[in-house]
C-alpha cells in the first residue's frame, strides 16, 4: 500500500490515494505469479486430475541448482514446498523426505546425484511413490525462481509444470552459501568400503601400495571376472551408468578390499562391489617381474538394451 504522506487529509484527496492505491495493487507483480502455497495447490490439482485407480502417493527430491553446486536452499525450498503441498493435499499423500534423503545416503550420493532424474525415479519407487515433484532454483539478485515439474511414474508423464519468483530473502541468501548438510545418522563411511577380514593387505596403508602401471608395475588382467548383475530397482527405475571402484589386488590376483570412488544410485554399488569380489585376476607384476600388490581403477557399466 502507499504510505499515507500527513495526517490531515481531505476527503478529495482520499479518493485519489485510494484509486492510486487500487491501481498499484492490481498492476502488482506478485498476483501474476503466484506463491509457493498457490503452485503447491495446482500441482496438487494436476495431481488428482491425472491419479490412476486412486494412487496419490506423492514424493518431492530434492531440487537441483542451476549453474551452481547444491546448496542447503534446495533442500529447505523442497521441505517448504513438500510442506505447502500436504495443506492443499486434495487426497494426497505426501511422503517423509527424510526416508528419501536416507535412501540415496545408502547408495552414497552426493547432493547433486540426489537430485538427479535418475535417481528421484529409483528412490520414488522404492519409497511406493506414483508421483514425484523435481524443481530447479535460479537465485538472482534479489530473487529467486523456482521451476517446478510434476512426475507420474506409471508412464514417465509429466503432468504438472509450473513455476513461481521467490524473494530472496536474508534466510534464502544464507542458504545459498551452505552446502548440504548429511543426514545425522550417515552410513556412507561403512558402505563406502569393502574389505575382505581374511586378508592383512586390507588395512594396510595405502601409501605402501604402488597404482597400477606405476614404478614398474603392470596392469592386473582378468581370469574370471563375471558381469555385474542389474538391482530390481535400477531395471524398473530405468538407471544405468558406471560405477568406479578403486580396488586392491594383492599377489594371489585377489581383491583385498574395495572402494566405491563414484556411485550410481538403486543400489548398484551393492552390485558392482559384490561382482568384483569373486573376480580372481592374473596379479600385477613389478620391474623385476614379480607379483605384486596394486592398486586399481575398476569400471562396472550397467547398461540396459
Amino acid at each position: 500500500m502507499l504510505p499515507m504522506r500527513g495526517v490531515k487529509v481531505v476527503s478529495k484527496t482520499f479518493v485519489v490515494i485510494l484509486v492510486l492505491v487500487l491501481i498499484d495493487i492490481s498492476s502488482s507483480p506478485a498476483q501474476e505469479t503466484p506463491d509457493l502455497d498457490a503452485l503447491a495447490s495446482q500441482a496438487a490439482t494436476a495431481i488428482n486430475k491425472s491419479a490412476e485407480s486412486g494412487g496419490k502417493k506423492t514424493l518431492v527430491v530434492d531440487f537441483a541448482i542451476a549453474h551452481a553446486k547444491a546448496n542447503e536452499l534446495a533442500v529447505v525450498l523442497a521441505d517448504q514446498f513438500a510442506d505447502s503441498l500436504r495443506k492443499n493435499t486434495q487426497g494426497l499423500v505426501v511422503l517423509d523426505r527424510n526416508d528419501y534423503i536416507r535412501a540415496a545416503d545408502e547408495d552414497l550420493l552426493t547432493p547433486e546425484a540426489r537430485a538427479d532424474q535418475l535417481a528421484a525415479r529409483c528412490y520414488c519407487r522404492e519409497l511406493g511413490a506414483e508421483f514425484v515433484v523435481q524443481g530447479t532454483i535460479d537465485a538472482g539478485t534479489d530473487t529467486l525462481q523456482l521451476d517446478v515439474e510434476v512426475e507420474r511414474l506409471s508412464d514417465w508423464k509429466t503432468v504438472f509444470t509450473g513455476k513461481v519468483s521467490l524473494p530472496l530473502t536474508p534466510e534464502f541468501r544464507a542458504n545459498l552459501s551452505q552446502p548440504v548438510a548429511p543426514p545425522p545418522t550417515s552410513s556412507q563411511a561403512n558402505k563406502r568400503t569393502w574389505i575382505d577380514p581374511r586378508n592383512p593387505l586390507a588395512t594396510a596403508d595405502p601409501a605402501t601400495i604402488p597404482t597400477s602401471g606405476t614404478k614398474g608395475t603392470t596392469y592386473p588382467a582378468c581370469i574370471y571376472c563375471p558381469t555385474a548383475q542389474f538391482s530390481d530397482a535400477a531395471v524398473k527405475g530405468k538407471v544405468q551408468g558406471t560405477v568406479y571402484l578403486s580396488v586392491v589386488i594383492d599377489t594371489t590376483g585377489h581383491p583385498a578390499s574395495i572402494s566405491v570412488m563414484r556411485p550410481l544410485p538403486c543400489g548398484l554399488n551393492t552390485k558392482a562391489i559384490e561382482a568384483v569380489q569373486g573376480w580372481r585376476l592374473k596379479p600385477a607384476t613389478d620391474s623385476d617381474g614379480k607379483p605384486v600388490a596394486v592398486r586399481t581403477t575398476i569400471e562396472i557399466t550397467f547398461h540396459l538394451y
